[in-house]
């Protein structure tokens, strides 16, 4: 795949280059670090769903969401930050459907973020 004609539709990795200054090992290290522990702060916000618990809701969506905040994913952040305010109003309003939305969402962020870890540009800052 060229990455020229790859569109980012869910993240935007450029948005993490620029926050840690256009260094490729920092980049590098942040994205394998979200790979590796993404989908386990997933299932916590999805077993905190399924149990019924707001705080633990609102603890597990806001690390989540702090994860993915530095990759330009604003979907995603907005639908953990709205499930996040949820439950801190005592709310656990979160049907399998919007579960499996924010895993989607996720999914999809992760794949664009691994894509250009190895394939995009990085250019000097």
């Amino acid at each position: 795949m060229d990455v020229s004609t790859v569109t980012y539709q869910h993240c935007d990795p450029t948005q993490l280059l620029e926050t840690v200054g256009f260094d490729r090992e920092i980049f590098t290290e942040w994205v394998t670090m979200f790979l590796s522990e993404s989908v386990s702060q997933f299932e916590q916000v999805k077993q905190a769903a399924l149990a019924g618990d707001a705080k633990q809701l609102e603890f597990e969506a806001h690390a989540l969401k702090g994860s993915v905040g530095n990759t330009g994913a604003q979907k995603l952040y907005e639908t953990l930050y709205a499930i996040e305010l949820e439950g801190h109003a005592g709310k656990c309003e979160c049907p399998p459907q919007r579960i499996q939305e924010v895993e989607d969402l996720l999914m999809e962020v992760r794949k664009e973020m691994q894509h250009y870890m190895e394939h995009g540009e990085f250019p000097e800052g």
